[in-house]
């Protein structure tokens, strides 16, 4: 035509861009920092037994803040035969280029869009990307050799175990799930800090998480290094905790006390729980208050 029509704008996008202003502040806020491995990926760092999964992740995470390295690592992670295994298995990697211009398909801390469009922002969200599907990927092909290896399982329990371990590592990687509000997730990613981070960290501290892979074949394929890696996360916090209190520091053991199992250094307060200690002082002070309901006390 002689006068082409502009292309409306939809309501989807509307709102799209609503989200990506409202959320702009929190790239800043999550920027000029290496924080992904001990914060959101501290679960699938800390055991000692991905120590070498995170360094190689570490490495990559470093080369990704150059734009040029971070495209060549994003063609190389998702290309991968084990990486396309763990996609089709449910397994979330943002680097993934069918699913990063969507606002579901990127990390909470950078979820606007313009992030990408400001120079050390933009830096900081490519390491941040870079090391939690590095880590996502290299422990979904440490659960696959062990499936792989299982020949008790069937073709059909194989596949079943493939997306169990996804969805645990998921989890373990701060990307929980809000079941039938997931739709609803750039809304609330508007409202809240981190919606799927603090679903993930009350996943985490599920006893049901744990307890609905033990009742298939598939699951238990899965199950023994999902413990592994919550035991050995466990292990090492609680060692750095008494190794602080040993070097001098003071460590919160009060629940009702917001420094509990903080390690405090004068005015200083280190919190190593990876966004699980302010959800165990929730339970443990509900749980005291339903108790105390129960025995007629106010």
């Amino acid at each position: 035509p002689l006068f082409p029509q502009k292309k409306k704008i939809t309501g989807k996008e509307i709102a799209s861009n609503i989200v990506s202003t409202l959320t702009l502040p929190r790239a800043f806020m999550a920027s000029a920092d290496l924080s992904a491995p001990l914060r959101q990926g501290a679960v699938l760092t800390l055991p000692p037994s991905q120590w070498g999964r995170a360094a190689k992740s570490g490495i990559r995470m470093l080369q990704a803040i150059n734009t040029s390295q971070y495209n060549h690592l994003v063609n190389e992670l998702n290309n991968h035969p084990d990486a396309v295994v763990g996609k089709n298995s449910g397994l979330f990697m943002s680097t993934d280029p069918k699913r990063g211009a969507s606002l579901q398909g990127r990390e909470e801390d950078f979820i606007s869009k313009l992030a990408a469009k400001i120079p050390i922002v933009k830096h900081s969200e490519q390491a941040y990307k870079m090391y939690l599907d590095s880590i996502r990927l290299e422990t979904f092909r440490k659960y696959k050799r062990s499936i792989d290896r299982d020949s008790r399982l069937s073709p059909e329990e194989k596949q079943k175990a493939y997306q169990a371990a996804a969805e645990w590592i998921n989890i373990a990687s701060g990307r929980g799930s809000l079941g039938k509000l997931d739709a609803a997730m750039p809304a609330l990613s508007a409202i809240f800090f981190a919606p799927r981070y603090t679903a993930s960290r009350i996943q985490l501290l599920n006893p049901m998480t744990y307890a609905k892979n033990s009742t298939t074949a598939a699951g238990r394929a899965v199950l023994k290094q999902q413990i592994s890696d919550v035991v050995q996360f466990g292990s090492v916090v609680a060692a750095t905790l008494l190794l602080a209190h040993a070097a001098g520091a003071g460590v919160g053991l009060d629940p009702e006390d917001p420094d509990f199992l903080k390690i405090k250094f004068g005015n200083k307060r280190y919190d190593i729980l990876a966004g699980t200690q302010q959800l165990m002082r929730l339970f443990y002070r509900v749980g005291k208050d339903f108790g105390a309901a129960a025995a007629g006390e106010k």
